[in-house]
């Protein structure tokens, strides 16, 4: 059999050049490269919105200026007192921006700052502006060279108590409406639709456990709201603080909370301001301050028919069950203790678990649980009637609850 033919070389392939590629990339444009890489073309910048950037080429009339925008921005050479030279960075004001380019303003005013508020409110874009003064009815805001109003209710989601803590701050505004030389503007409209888009961020990112800044909102009986920039989350007066007498935090009060429950589907987060640091059950235990067997002075907070409560420390209570409130049988809880009375009870026992902690207040014998076992534990009582006639010397010496026989026997019958 002949051999079999030797198979062709491969051929070789193309050598990379790489310096030729990296000249080649060098070469390429903010534009070109952006659309090499698919990150599209850089966005065009907002109408009344300041950039910065780099000065190109300096014309006759125009200065060309490199923002990142798709295109070139132009600013008027009349603007400027001295020509800034290539490659030197400037600041200055967007006062259009289109197909037709980027046009530049060092500061809007006049006329130009009124074109660019008229094309931010048909378009629905921010501008930037400062807030001046405030007036009993809202703020004077200074966008450009044009002076606007914005109320009370439209200068932020949650205002904050001191409202003049706005004056001198730059932020950005809608334009709500236009009239003549009357322009209304809102910060509000603009943090409302910034806290949406973090709204859906913090649906596909927070999980449980995670500690969150926010701004309480509400104060209702069963807890208080707290905004966490775009949702609302409720922590329950029991997760206020570990002292059930601690008052909430006040209404605007910005505070640190930890996620305690996500229901992604009803959009309800369960918060907490109880610091786990502070968490007094850390002194339970063995060789702690409160443990089986330990006398500790509490403070009774609430009464039931079927026991008192006490309190060993903020946020702790035990609980003493009515058959270890006193040795000797009793109605009423109240017969033996008053609200806000401080008592000095031995722990029985300690349940981390379901965080329980049984007290008594019994100062001898064995302690009765709550479920008892039949009877109390210093008497071995029959019932109400045997502990009624327990003790009693009954005549001719007869059993405890029968009656005692006559002597010499049966009466007899008299005869007639």
């Amino acid at each position: 059999v002949p051999e079999a033919e030797a198979a062709p070389p491969a051929e070789a392939g193309p050598k990379l050049d790489a310096d030729a590629l990296l000249a080649e990339v060098d070469g390429l444009s903010s534009d070109d490269l952006a659309a090499l890489l698919g990150m599209g073309t850089p966005g065009l910048p907002e109408p009344g919105e300041r950039v910065r950037g780099r000065v190109v080429r300096v014309g006759k009339d125009a200065i060309f200026v490199d923002i990142g925008a798709k295109a070139e921005a132009v600013l008027d050479r009349g603007e400027l007192a001295e020509l800034p030279a290539v490659g030197e960075m400037i600041e200055a004001h967007v006062v259009s921006a289109g197909d037709d380019g980027v046009r530049l303003a060092r500061r809007l005013s006049g006329q130009l700052a009124a074109d660019a508020l008229a094309e931010a409110h048909e378009a629905g874009i921010p501008v930037e502006g400062t807030v001046e003064s405030r007036n009993p009815g809202g703020f004077t805001v200074r966008i450009g060279g044009v002076r606007a109003f914005c109320p009370v209710s439209q200068i932020d989601r949650h205002p904050d108590a001191d409202l003049d803590a706005y004056v001198g701050r730059t932020l950005r505004f809608k334009v709500l409406e236009m009239r003549d030389r009357d322009v209304v503007v809102s910060h509000r409209a603009v943090a409302e639709a910034e806290a949406e888009e973090r709204a859906a961020r913090f649906w596909s990112e927070v999980e449980e456990g995670q500690d969150l800044e926010g701004t309480v909102t509400n104060h209702q009986d069963y807890g208080i709201f707290v905004d966490l920039d775009g949702v609302r989350g409720l922590v329950p007066r029991r997760e206020i603080a570990w002292d059930p007498d601690a008052p909430p935090p006040a209404v605007g009060s910005r505070v640190t909370v930890r996620v305690k429950q996500l229901d992604r589907e009803a959009h309800r987060v369960t918060l907490s301001l109880r610091d786990p640091a502070l968490d007094p059950w850390q002194e339970v235990g063995e060789g702690r301050r409160v443990h089986e067997g330990a006398w500790i002075e509490g403070t009774v907070t609430r009464i039931e028919p079927y026991g008192a409560f006490v309190r060993l420390a903020p946020g702790l209570e035990g609980m003493v069950h009515v058959s270890n409130l006193a040795d000797a049988r009793i109605g009423h809880p109240s017969e033996v203790v008053k609200l806000g009375e401080k008592v000095r009870v031995r722990v029985l026992s300690v349940d981390p678990e379901r965080r329980r902690v049984e007290l008594s207040l019994r100062e001898g014998g064995e302690a009765e649980g709550p479920r008892g076992g039949g009877g109390r534990a210093d008497t071995g009582s029959l019932g109400t009637m045997a502990d009624l006639f327990a003790g009693l010397s009954l005549a001719g010496g007869g059993t405890p609850g029968k009656p005692a026989g006559r002597k010499g026997g049966k009466k007899k019958k008299r005869r007639r």
